[in-house]
């Protein structure tokens, strides 16, 4: 191993690798070079003593202001985030696996690249002959009759175990975009996708209202180039489209998403929940060697339809989260108002701004429309809420009395004074 410790914090970059498990667990590896080789082989700046490592496994390249991880064809597979990778942009906080070990990238601090990513659609038309339809009466593992039809054939029992574990890993993710990109993470590793996104939808919203795309050698959060009309088709029929060989279909020769990026094969499933259609999961790939075959479809369709229940509880969570802070601050008030509406909602809000100010407040309104209860409320959660609250009706009160019972008077200050009044 060539790493020389005296090195370690004289870099002009933060950029740096952590082993966290492995032959070389709890060790630090500074990227100070343009490029860092890893491997079995002694001559490797990272050498890593591992049957499951090649000779020269995989390196990891300054590209521009980041560093670029590439596999140099390894027997088992470079891994970031468990999804294996030929190439790709690591960013800040990356778990590298390469055989036994583990490797946390920590990089440059960069902006956020946030959680929605940009989407970009095309108005192909219907593809043609290379076009697979998966409707959800045909579904094997949505239909239990279908599947026990099939019996336990091997290819079944592997697909059941990896929605299995999908299931249960769903289960440990919390918050709706943490979800959204552990669903992309799943479906990389077990297709040979390049790409993968999530687009979702709400009742009564136009277009996509949320977006997240996964790039495999970008990492997440990347422009998403779609197929529109493949999307309608899924989304509007509730079917499951796979769609091969798209550069030799003459239906895709003016979708420019499409064939900018090469792409040679896309498939896309619905959302479903209850009969309602939350958006659409969709893969493509421009590797020429990869294709999508009807195997892949039922086991992306079964995988679909598990994320878009844990996505729509997900987002029911969020929304019952916002309604209780809400409730939360319009309960921290104490007040003996009654009433759920949106104008009552304003004066709670109301009476929680103005309370802890030294402000003097006028309160109108008409008779009975609960002036006294909103003065009451003020009082109630000042710093004044252990002092005595005083109700005076100064319409019954004649004006030249009102100076002397709002502020007193001296004994003596008039005629009639024949006390002092506080």
């Amino acid at each position: 191993m060539t790493h020389d410790p005296s090195q370690e914090g004289v870099s002009s970059s933060p950029a740096r690798l952590e082993a966290v498990a492995g032959p070389v667990e709890g060790r630090t590896f500074p990227l100070v070079e343009d490029e860092l080789s890893i491997g079995r082989e002694p001559s490797n700046q990272i050498s890593l003593l591992d049957s499951l490592v090649s000779r020269r496994h995989c390196v990891i390249r300054r590209n521009g202001q980041g560093f670029l991880i590439q596999d140099l064809d390894s027997r088992n597979s470079t891994f970031v985030n468990n999804v294996p990778v030929k190439e790709r942009m690591l960013a800040d906080g990356d778990q590298i696996r390469i055989g036994k070990s583990t490797l946390v990238f920590q990089g440059l601090s960069q902006e956020p690249a946030g959680d929605h990513a940009s989407l970009e659609l095309d108005s192909a038309p219907t593809p043609g002959g290379a076009t697979v339809i998966l409707r959800k009466q045909d579904a094997i593992y949505l239909q239990p009759a279908l599947r026990n039809r099939l019996g336990a054939t091997e290819h079944t029992v592997r697909d059941l175990n990896v929605l299995l574990n999908f299931s249960k890993s769903l289960n440990l993710v919390h918050g709706l975009a943490a979800l959204q990109k552990k669903v992309l993470e799943a479906v990389l590793e077990i297709s040979p996708a390049d790409r993968a996104a999530i687009l979702l939808t709400e009742e009564g919203a136009e277009g996509f209202t949320s977006v997240m795309g996964w790039d495999r050698r970008l990492g997440p959060n990347q422009p998403i180039h779609v197929s529109q009309t493949i999307l309608n088709q899924v989304m509007e029929e509730n079917l499951a489209v796979l769609c091969n060989d798209i550069p030799s279909d003459e239906t895709f020769r003016e979708a420019e998403s499409l064939l900018e990026p090469q792409v040679h094969a896309v498939l896309a499933v619905p959302l479903e929940v209850q009969d309602k259609i939350l958006g659409a999961l969709y893969l493509d790939t421009s590797s020429h060697g990869a294709r999508f075959d009807s195997a892949l479809l039922q086991l992306v369709t079964a995988l679909g339809n598990v994320a878009a229940l844990a996505i729509e509880n997900a987002s029911h969570l969020e929304q019952l989260g916002d309604e209780n802070r809400r409730l939360q601050q319009e309960l921290n008030i104490q007040h003996s108002m009654v009433g759920e509406s949106t104008c009552m909602r304003d004066v709670y809000q109301f009476v929680s701004r103005v309370a802890a100010r030294e402000s003097t407040v006028l309160i109108q309104g008409e008779s009975g429309t609960g002036k006294e209860l909103v003065a009451r409320a003020i009082h109630s959660n000042s710093a004044r809420a252990d002092r005595p609250f005083v109700a005076i009706n100064c319409a019954a009160i004649v004006d030249t009395l009102l100076e002397s019972e709002l502020f007193g008077h001296e004994k003596g200050a008039f005629t009639g004074a024949v006390a002092q009044k506080k």
